[in-house]
Formats: C-alpha cells, structure tokens, sequence
C-alpha cells in the first residue's frame, strides 16, 4: 500500500509538470484569430506572447515567413524556436526601434533560436538614444541559437545592445551591423557594431562576425569595437570567428580601438580556438586592429590573427598594435597563437603594450618601428614577455616618415628561448632594438638603409641585453656611396654575457660595435673596412669593456679602436691587445669550422679567466661563451 501510494505521488507530479508546459504556434501565412494550436496557430509572434496563456517555460514554434515586427518578451521566460531555420524566418523591425527588446528581468532559461533578426535601429531607452538596434538586453538572460543578425543599426550595439544581461550566443553569425547612426549632432561614439555591453556576462561559442562596423559618424571622436564592445563585463569566446570588421572614426584627432574586439573598464576576456582577419581600427589614432584591452584581463590560447590593421598605410597615422594592443596596467597571457602578416601604422605590427605570449608564431608583420612587437616603455621592463616564440620575416616600413627600428621587437620586452629569423629594420636593431633576450637565436636578420642621414647600426640587435644567446649570419648594410656606413652585423651598444657571434657582416664591427662582453665567444665575422670581431667609437659617457671573452680569427682585423678605448682585460685575442690577463693562443675549440665553441682538454683558455670570477663548477672562469666540460658530447 505504502508502494502504491508513492507510485501515485510521483504520477501526479509529472502530470503537473507536463502540464506546466505548452507549445504555441505561429504563422505569419495564418489568419488573424487563430488560438496557437497547431491547428489554428496565432499570426504574430507578439501576438503570442501577449496572450495571457503563454506563461514561463512555454515553447512558441514559429513557421517559416518573413515578420515584420518589434518583439517584447514581457518578462516571459519561453523558448521562441523556429521550425524551418534562419534562412527561411526572419524578424523584420522594419527600422521602427529594436528588433527584439528583453527588458523586462526574463531568466535563464529564455531562449530564441532558429532566426534572421533584421531591421533594427534601436531606440531610447535608460536616459541612453538609438541603443540595440536588433536586441535590447537589460537586467535579463537569454541564449541566442542558430540565429543571424544582419543589417542592423543604432548608436550603441548595432546587433546587440547588453546592459547587467547574461547573453548566450551558440552557432549565430553577426553581419552587416552598425554602429553608426544617432540624431543629427549626436555627441555619443560609434561603439559595438554587434554587440555593446557592460556589467554583463557573455558566452559566445561557434560563432562569426563579419563586416560589422563602429564609428563613422561625424563629429564622434571615438570608435570602439567593430565587432564587439565590453565595459566591466565578461566575454568568452570559444571556437568563433572574426573577418573583416571595422572600428573608424573620421575626426581629425579621433581615436579608434579595437577592430574587431574592444574590451575595457576591468573586463575580464577569455578567447580559444579563435580566428581574426582582415580587421581594421583606423583613426588619427587607432589601437589594436583586431583586438585592444584597457584595465582588464585577457586569455587566450589557439588564437589566430592575419592580416589585421592598425592605422591605413597611405595615410600619415597613429597605428599601434595590428592585432592587439593591451595598456598598463592591464594582464594577458597568450598562448599557442599564430601572428601572419598584421600591420600597423606606427608602432607593433602584430603586438602592443604589456603581455606574456608563450610559444606564439610571428610571421611577416610590419610596422615603423617593432615589426612584431612593440613593448611599452612605460610599464615595467619584462611587462611584455616572448617565452618560446618564433619571430620570422618582419620588417619596419620606410621612406618619408624617418628611421625605423626593431625589425622584430622594439622596447624593453623579454625574450626568453626564441628564436629571431630574417627579420629587417630600415634604422637599428634588424631583430631586437632595446630588449632583453635570454637563450635566444638570432640568425640571418639585417639592417639598412640607402637614405642619407640614418644611423645603421646592430644587424641582429641595437642596446639590448643579451644572454646566452646565439648570434650569428646578421647584417648591417649600408651605401657608401651614399655615405651611409654600417656598424655592428650582429649586435651594437648592447650588452652580452654568455653569447656566441659568428658570420656576422658590416661595415664597421662585423661581430658588434660599441658593446660590453663577459664570457662572449667571437669567431668567423667579417667587416668590410674595419673591425672584424669588435669596432669601438668615441662615447665619454658610455665606457665599454671586454672580458673573460674569445675574439678569434674574424676579418679583416679582430678589434679597431676609433676612439672607444674599450677596457679589455682576461680575454684572449688573435695578435694579442693590452689588457690585464690578455692572451693570444688557440683556444682549442671543439669544431671551430662547424662553430662548436666548447673548448677541448689542454685549452689555455680554460681557468684562464678574472680569477675574481669563477664558473659553476667552482674553478675560475674560462674564456669564452662555454665553461670547459670534460663530459661534453656534440
């Protein structure tokens, strides 16, 4: 009895929650009248929402058709699903306000999925003008699935305008919409061609946005996020895609920010398996063609960004940052993410501002100055950090506008077990200009210039730091014949400890020119007039000096003194130079002709270092970039 009195309990409660539920339907090709049967369905879909019989937890299931109407979901929490499809249902606002309005503290639960939302201009609304243009979210949740928004406007939120919503975007597409339009002398900014939003939580997964755009208006002096907009919000994007949005402003002296994504005000953005391309933020002062962060937090991994601008190249511009710009204080960390072919105007053609980027690809970027990457000399040194990156094939574009420097990376980032490739700048540092690197390769990178004046100096780096590091096959070219000289193949006024130089050319210093060494292995460099090894120039308040370093066989000469008078002491040189513990003996390397430095059993260069200093092993340090190890095996 008591079994059967609990089997008869649990009947009546899903018999209740059964109940609790009703599908209504709706056809725009039905008569007006119809009572939301399948039978007789209602012909509007506001109509059905209006009835008092559609309650939360309702389903209204929508017949293909074209509806030419503006949509309040009245505080119903339903699910609004279309029978046939995006492509064959679409809801028109007709440019009469928001094509969908969620205003009134609808839950979780709400769902639409299945439509095209079109037409919408926005409308007033919270003290706010020309907001939403297809959806207003306010203070509610819904999840949009399978939808596209297309051809809509407003001033704020072309597709979307979230202010405290929790939005959730599953496999939608997100075209051809603006924020572009206000009442005429509107003050307010083009911002979020698709979406704006603040205080909001949003998910987006699997989805695209193309060909929106922010901005534009007249007299706005600020555009921001072509695609996207974020103010104090969250925003996960998973598995999407970006092409071809714009963030622009026509004011002289406008800013621009974030081509396809600006996120600002402590936002926190979480970005996976993501693709940007062919994004754009142009104004006197764009940052950040796909992607600009301010005070806020950023993670990504599985990122894609090509071809994305900051600035237009046939225009004199400010254009930092072709496919992200983060300010300081600001943290992002980006992982496992290819760079190919950004641009910016002025400054970073991939990369700005602060960052950690960890075994990245950055391929053929270009801009001024930092064809890869520019870090910014404001925030702390390391602020922005490269561990195991590629940096291949960038250049700083030339002509009119002056010097241009760091090929690779430009400013005080640290460069952590990467390698440096063929990179070029038209000025100083064909790599590196003023960075940090530590176990890094830098190979085959150049710098020149044919233009009179311009200093061409440092073919793989210029003042940098650099540790452990391989140096080798750089360039500095100049034109005498245009008096424009090289100095430094491979690196000048830097600092090395621990580095190997090799097959390194210039004009002057074919290993470097004008730098501090301790523990440096220098072999095989050539200068076309003077300085093989090293080449030191007057610099009284820059002293240099060389120690417990090898200079061997490089050309036409190891060292040339112009002036420098470097101090050289425990160094061992090819003809021998003055200094205190100077040596002029083979130093018995391994394979010199296939530049393996570690030196054999029986070298005098072994223990013959500052006695002051001593290697790991406790004895005194060798000379050279190799401390002696009798285990060694190539």
């Amino acid at each position: 009895m008591k079994c059967l009195g609990s089997t008869v309990l649990l009947s009546l409660v899903l018999a209740s929650g059964a109940a609790a539920q009703s599908f209504w339907y709706v056809d725009v090709a039905a008569p007006p009248g119809g009572d939301g049967s399948w039978q007789n369905p209602y012909d509007s879909i506001q109509f059905a929402l209006d009835q008092p019989t559609t309650l939360s937890g309702d389903s209204i299931r929508v017949a293909r058709g074209t509806y030419n109407e503006q949509i309040d979901l009245l505080g119903k929490e339903v699910h609004i699903g279309a029978t046939s499809g995006p492509m064959m249902t679409i809801i028109d606002g007709g440019g009469l306000g928001s094509t969908l309005n969620i205003v009134s503290g609808e839950g979780p639960f709400t769902r639409i999925e299945g439509f095209t939302i079109t037409g919408g201009v926005g409308q007033p609304g919270l003290g706010l003008t020309h907001v939403g243009g297809g959806l207003f979210l306010y203070q509610s949740s819904v999840t949009l699935r399978h939808c596209i928004f297309t051809d809509n406007q407003a001033l704020m939120g072309g597709g979307i305008f979230s202010l405290g919503g929790n939005l959730n975007i599953l496999t939608s597409t997100f075209a051809d919409n603006r924020a572009t339009i206000g009442p005429p002398g509107s003050p307010e900014d083009g911002d979020g061609g698709a979406i704006w939003a603040a205080d909001s939580q949003i998910l987006i997964r699997n989805s695209f946005f193309n060909d929106n755009i922010a901005g534009g208006i007249p007299l706005n002096t600020e555009a921001q996020g072509g695609a996207i907009f974020v103010s104090d919000s969250s925003l996960m994007l998973l598995g999407s895609g970006f092409d071809s949005n714009v963030a622009t402003c026509n004011l002289s002296g406008g800013f621009a920010l974030g081509g396809a994504v600006c996120a600002v005000d402590q936002s926190i953005v979480k970005v996976a398996s993501t693709q940007f391309h062919n994004s754009i933020a142009l104004a006197d002062m764009a940052r950040g063609g796909a992607l600009y962060l301010d005070t806020g937090q950023l993670d990504l991994e599985f990122g894609w960004f090509t071809q994305n601008v900051a600035g237009d190249f046939l225009q004199v511009l400010q254009g930092e940052g072709g496919a992200i710009y983060v300010t300081d204080p600001s943290i992002a960390s980006v992982e496992t993410s290819w760079f190919v072919e950004n641009q910016a105007q002025s400054m970073g053609g991939a990369v700005y501002g602060v960052g950690y980027y960890r075994d990245c690809e950055f391929i053929e970027n270009q801009s001024r100055n930092g064809g890869a990457a520019y870090a910014s000399w404001t925030a702390d040194f390391g602020a922005m950090t490269f561990d195991e990156v590629r940096l291949l094939g960038h250049e700083t574009s030339w002509g009119e506008f002056g010097q241009r420097d760091g090929g690779a990376v430009h400013g005080p980032a640290f460069v952590m077990k990467s390698g440096l490739y063929d990179n070029i700048a038209h000025g100083m540092g064909g790599g590196a200009y003023g960075a940090y690197l530590f176990d890094c390769t830098l190979q085959g990178n150049a710098t020149y210039s044919m233009v009179f004046p311009a200093e061409i100096r440092g073919g793989g780096a210029h003042d940098c730091w650099l540790y452990d590091c391989v140096i080798f096959e750089n360039t500095a070219i100049g034109s005498r014949s245009m008096g424009v000289f090289s100095y430094g193949g491979g690196v000048s006024s830097s600092f090395l400890q621990g580095c190997e130089l090799y097959d390194n050319t210039a004009d002057f210093g074919g290993g470097g020119v004008n730098s501090s060494l301790d523990r440096v292995t220098i072999n095989a460099n050539h200068a076309l007039i003077t300085g093989g090894g090293m080449y030191f120039t007057f610099m009284p308040l820059v002293p240099h000096f060389v120690t417990n370093s090898i200079i061997w066989n490089n050309g036409p000469n190891e060292i040339h003194d112009a002036g420098g008078v470097p101090t050289v002491t425990w160094t061992d040189v090819l003809g021998g130079w003055p200094g205190l513990g100077n040596a002029s003996s083979d130093p018995y390397w391994y394979d010199e002709a296939n530049h393996d430095y570690q030196l054999l059993a029986g070298s005098p260069c072994i223990d013959a270092g500052d006695p002051t200093v001593f290697d790991p092993d406790g004895t005194v340090v060798d000379m050279g970039a190799h401390p002696y190890d009798p285990t060694y095996v190539p």
